[in-house]
């Protein structure tokens, strides 16, 4: 559990950084990339279809709503970092 809330800190300071200035290319997919293994997390093993990537996300959007707290924090940590300029 611990990697998966270091992995989405990182996805959400990313997105945070991105709304406030333009990502280049690279940040973009490395933005993604944290995305993706935040949507990994709610896979299971053996199922990697396209299918079970929107099952994920679905899953992940459960998941925040079922711990408010833990997102609030999150978020605003990220929205502390955008604010600092990344």
């Amino acid at each position: 559990m611990a990697d998966f809330l270091s992995i989405l800190a990182l996805y959400d300071a990313w997105d945070a950084a991105a709304r406030v200035e333009a990502s280049s290319r690279e940040e973009a997919m490395q933005c993604m990339a944290y995305y993706d293994r935040v949507k990994v997390h709610f896979m299971s093993s053996e199922d990697q279809r396209p299918a079970s990537s929107r099952e994920a996300f679905l899953a992940f959007k459960a998941w925040e709503r079922d711990h408010p707290g833990v997102v609030a924090r999150l978020r605003g940590s990220s929205t502390n970092y955008a604010d600092l300029g990344g």
